[in-house]
């Protein structure tokens, strides 16, 4: 499936080519634009795309005053030359851009998401959409030991509070990824984008997993 935020536009998957093409020509403009710009990693052995994801933060035009979306979606539209531009409805710190696919122009456009975070937490956020967030399925196998892995960080949740106050049961433990995975069980390859194909990514996981499970069975 390919991109779906312009519904005029025909927004289809595209080959690694045309991917990496974009990406370098998005990455340049988005850099002139903010102090922190990265394209969380993919998984591996992808072929074929729908969209461009890009993590941002630190505007360069206010970098004190609160991030003013509208003006952001302004100034990028400007810096791709596009006429395709909008924030997600309801704003969740998405915007969403579209360009003619670079040597195909007149046949698709090529949808670019730019999400928008603090300074403060780009990195813990870089490190949750790594993987096509892969880190999402790690929070669901760690959540039965008593971990949670949320936007705000890692949390350690105290079972005789949970019941009454699910957000007031959980203790803040880190936001910085090295830490997390120590914690976890988790090697640095999530961090580093060290995996070579899709299988060596889901492997990892799969280990992750059963060794997960033991810990759970252990304490029955």
């Amino acid at each position: 499936m390919g991109g779906h935020a312009f519904r005029s536009l025909y927004c289809p998957r595209f080959s690694l080519e045309i991917y990496l093409t974009t990406r370098t020509l998005a990455t340049k403009v988005l850099n002139t634009l903010f102090t922190h710009v990265v394209e969380p990693a993919e998984l591996p052995s992808k072929t074929n795309f729908g969209d461009l994801d890009f993590l941002v933060a630190g505007p360069k035009h206010a970098p004190s005053s609160p991030v003013d979306q509208p003006h952001l979606v302004e100034l990028i539209k400007a810096a791709l030359n596009t006429e395709y531009g909008r924030r997600s409805l309801p704003t969740d710190g998405v915007l969403f851009f579209a360009i003619p696919a670079p040597g195909r122009e007149e046949e698709f456009h090529i949808q670019i998401d730019v999400h928008v975070v603090e300074v403060e937490g780009f990195e813990w956020n870089h490190f949750m959409y790594r993987y096509a967030s892969g880190l999402k399925m790690v929070g669901s196998m760690v959540k039965p030991l008593g971990v949670t892995l949320d936007p705000k960080g890692c949390h350690v949740r105290v079972e005789e509070m949970e019941r009454g106050d699910g957000p007031g049961s959980m203790v803040f433990v880190t936001r910085e990824p090295n830490e997390v995975l120590e914690i976890v069980g988790l090697g640095r390859k999530f961090l580093e984008g060290g995996f070579g194909v899709n299988e060596n990514c889901m492997d990892e996981l799969l280990r992750f997993g059963e060794c997960r499970l033991a810990d759970c069975m252990d304490s029955v």
